[in-house]
C-alpha cells in the first residue's frame, strides 16, 4: 500500500473536502459582506471604483463555487512529473459529442478562475485613469462609462476565449497519450486510483518534453511548447499590465503637474497603497503556484509529483481573503463593518485606511 506524503491533504477525503467547503464558506461570506457594505455605505469619494469593487466580489465568488465543484463534487487532482503535469478528476465522466464531461468542466473552471487575473487589471487601469484625468493625451480621455464597460466586456471575451482555446487544443490528450501514461506516470494509479486511458477521463496534460514511441528519446513538444507559451504571455499580459499601471500611478501622484488638491491626493495615494496590498495576495496565492504548476517540470525535469495538489488547493485562499482587505482600508467600509457587528469603536480606527475627501471626486468613468 503506497505511502501518503504530508500534503496528501491535498487530495484525500475528508480534509480536502473540509478544506474546500471552509474557504468557499470564507469567500461567500466576506464577498457578499463586501457586496452589502458597498450597497449601503455612502462613500461619494469612491465613485465608479464601487462597482468594480462589486463585480470583482461576484468573480471571487464564482471562482470559489468552481474551487468547491472541481474540488469536493469532481476531485480534481493536480500531479507535476519530470515532463509537466497532469490535471484530472478522480471520477470517471461521461462522453457528450465526443468529448469527456470532466474535459468540460475544467474548461468552466478555466473561465471562473482566469477572469480574476483580468479584472485586477482593470482595478489598476481604474486607479490609473483616476490619477491622471484632466491631462495626458490618451485615446480614452473623452470616453464614457459605456466605452469603458464595451471595453472590458470585449476584453474578457477575449481573454477568457483566448485561454479556454489554447487549454482545449494545445493540452488536450491524445491516443497516443493516453496509451503512454501507465508507462510515463504509473503512480497516478497507484495514488489515485485513476485509469488515464480511460477516455471517460477528461484531462489537461502539458508534457513540454515527450517521449518518441519509436525511437524512446526525448523531444520537446512543439504543442504542450506553443501552448504553455501562450498561456504564460496571457498569464503574464495581465501582470504587466499591473506594473505598468503601478509605476505610471506612482509617478502621477507625486508629479507637481498634476493639480490635484492635497486631500484628493492624499486619498489617492492610500486607494493605491491599499490597492498594491490588496495585489499581493493573489501574488502570493494565485500568481506564484500556478506559475511553479504551469513551468517547474518542464524547465527543470524534476517531478514534484502530488505536491501539485497542495499548489492547486493554495489557490483556493486568494477569492475568500481578498475582500476583507478592501474593508479593512477603506475607512468608511471599516466603520461599516464596526457598526453592523457590534464591534469596539476603537477598530474603525485602527490602522492606515483611505478617508473622504472635503469635495467629492469624478473620473472618466463617471461621465
Amino acid at each position: 500500500m503506497i505511502e501518503h506524503p504530508i500534503w496528501s491533504f491535498a487530495y484525500t477525503k475528508p480534509s480536502h473536502a473540509i478544506l474546500m467547503g471552509t474557504t468557499t464558506t470564507v469567500a461567500f461570506f466576506s464577498n457578499s459582506l463586501l457586496i452589502y457594505i458597498v450597497a449601503t455605505t455612502k462613500a461619494d469619494h469612491i465613485g465608479a471604483y464601487r462597482y468594480l469593487l462589486v463585480f470583482f466580489a461576484i468573480c471571487n465568488i464564482t471562482t470559489s463555487i468552481g474551487h468547491l465543484a472541481f474540488q469536493w463534487v469532481h476531485e480534481y487532482c493536480c500531479h507535476m512529473t519530470s515532463i509537466g503535469f497532469y490535471f484530472f478528476p478522480k471520477h470517471l465522466g461521461s462522453i457528450v459529442f465526443g468529448v469527456s464531461t470532466s474535459s468540460i468542466f475544467c474548461w468552466m473552471f478555466i473561465v471562473t478562475y482566469y477572469q480574476v487575473f483580468l479584472i485586477l487589471a482593470f482595478h489598476f487601469i481604474y486607479r490609473y485613469k483616476t490619477v491622471t484625468r484632466g491631462f495626458g493625451n490618451s485615446f480614452t480621455d473623452n470616453w464614457k462609462m459605456k466605452h469603458w464597460i464595451l471595453a472590458a466586456m470585449i476584453a474578457y471575451v477575449l481573454y477568457i476565449g483566448a485561454f479556454v482555446s489554447t487549454v482545449a487544443i494545445g493540452m488536450a490528450p491524445d491516443a497516443q497519450n493516453r496509451a503512454d501514461v501507465p508507462e510515463i506516470v504509473p503512480e497516478i494509479i497507484e495514488i489515485y486510483g485513476m485509469d488515464l486511458t480511460d477516455e471517460r477521463t477528461g484531462y489537461i496534460y502539458l508534457g513540454m518534453r515527450r517521449v518518441d514511441p519509436v525511437t524512446k528519446e526525448m523531444y520537446w513538444s512543439a504543442q504542450s511548447t506553443i501552448a504553455i507559451s501562450l498561456c504564460v504571455l496571457l498569464f503574464g499580459g495581465t501582470g504587466a499590465v499591473v506594473v505598468y499601471c503601478i509605476v505610471k500611478t506612482n509617478a502621477a501622484i507625486k508629479s507637481e503637474t498634476n493639480l490635484l488638491t492635497s486631500t484628493t491626493r492624499r486619498m489617492q495615494r492610500q486607494l493605491f497603497k491599499a490597492l498594491l496590498v490588496q495585489t499581493t495576495i493573489p501574488c502570493l496565492f494565485s500568481y506564484t503556484p500556478l506559475l511553479v504548476i504551469l513551468l517547474w517540470g518542464g524547465l527543470t525535469g524534476i517531478a514534484l509529483g502530488s505536491f501539485g495538489n497542495a499548489l492547486f488547493v493554495i489557490t483556493a485562499i486568494f477569492p475568500s481573503v481578498d475582500s476583507f482587505f478592501v474593508l479593512f482600508f477603506i475607512a468608511k467600509f471599516r466603520a461599516a463593518v464596526v457598526k453592523l457587528f457590534g464591534l469596539p469603536a476603537r477598530w474603525a480606527k485602527s490602522g492606515s485606511s483611505v478617508e473622504a475627501p472635503r469635495a467629492p471626486t469624478t473620473t472618466a468613468f463617471t461621465k
